[in-house]
């Protein structure tokens, strides 16, 4: 999933060095050759940090078990562990710190986002991912936004008309997955892929989400989905960049380095509803949603463990799955 799941799309201002003027003060003024030199490599090192650097797993210092995000509470009826995930990963991730693993092994409830091992989850990805026969992502983008889908056609290896069968959020998820591949990390070694084969046998497995968050996700004005996907293709490759990122931050613990969990509309242009109805969207609603569900859950058992394992932008900023939960009654502490 995303949310994988589900990242908001980062634009940075990239700094740029002028290297024609530098040149010809060398050439006026011998007597600065040195100091301008210096120059060109200060401009150089910020270029090959911004504008030129494809960020790499490579460029951190990662453990070899990732720590993640990680906290445990109780309701008084039953015992909550709560882990964020990252939709995507490597195979060399795992395992986790050893608290986490002995907190799973010990669950008796796996709690994910949603549960695609049912025919039902199944079922509406399928139907909120593809348009209906005889209609297309053409019926309902401009032209400029098709014009995108067809281009990145020519470099991918799905054909236009495969790629026009499909609404525009799963269109999205669909290029990011195929694109950070190249990167090596892959949907495949999802945190929830490795639970779900990593928990035992007996764990069961719920999801926590159904058709309500398909709607709010999958099903929005054709305004919004044309902006989102705008945006999507103007700054594929720092998503790109940033996803790598957030995957060192994950297996670092370090939330500092996770930008997708920020909730904050920093602009005050004609974009700014679409921004906000994103973060109502895929946080804030969603949050909600699960919480209640979790809460609906504790009440159906007792002396119950529960593994809880979604998003890990569920888990911070104001209103988040945990500040829900303890104004219901939970007492939660990071570990």
């Amino acid at each position: 999933m995303r949310k994988a799941i589900y990242l908001l799309f980062v634009a940075f201002i990239l700094l740029v060095g002028c290297q024609e003027e530098t040149q010809e003060a060398v050439e006026n003024e011998e007597k600065v050759i040195e100091q301008e030199e210096q120059k060109v490599e200060n401009l150089d090192d910020k270029e090959q940090t911004t504008e030129n650097e494809s960020v790499s797993l490579d460029d951190f210092d990662l453990p070899e078990r990732t720590k993640g995000f990680f906290w445990s509470g109780t309701d008084g009826n039953n015992q909550f562990h709560f882990l964020g995930t990252i939709h995507i990963g490597t195979e060399d991730m795992y395992p986790f710190e050893e608290e986490i693993e002995s907190a799973l092994e010990t669950s008796d409830f796996l709690l994910l986002e949603k549960d695609f091992s049912s025919e039902e989850a199944k079922n509406l990805r399928e139907e909120y991912s593809f348009y209906p026969t005889g209609e297309t992502l053409e019926d309902h983008m401009p032209e400029g936004v098709i014009d995108s889908v067809r281009e990145y056609s020519t470099t991918a290896r799905a054909t236009f008309n495969q790629l026009n069968r499909m609404k525009p959020y799963a269109l999205s998820n669909a290029i990011f997955y195929y694109e950070i591949r190249k990167k090596g990390l892959s949907g495949e070694y999802s945190v929830e892929n490795y639970l779900t084969e990593k928990k035992p046998q007996d764990t069961k497995i719920i999801g926590l989400e159904g058709q309500e968050s398909y709607e709010l996700v999958y099903n929005q004005s054709d305004d919004y989905n044309a902006y989102m996907l705008e945006k999507f293709f103007n700054n594929l490759d720092e998503q790109i960049n940033q996803s790598v990122k957030a995957l060192a931050g994950y297996r670092l613990g370090d939330e500092s380095m996770l930008t997708s969990i920020n909730r904050t509309v920093d602009t005050d242009d004609e974009s700014q509803k679409y921004e906000q109805m994103y973060i109502d969207n895929i946080m804030v609603k969603r949050d909600r949603i699960m919480a209640d569900r979790i809460a609906e859950l504790s009440n159906e058992h007792s002396g119950k463990t529960f593994f809880v394992a979604i998003g890990t932008a569920h888990f911070f900023n104001e209103g988040n799955v945990l500040e829900l939960l303890e104004d219901e009654g939970f007492e939660i502490e990071r570990k």
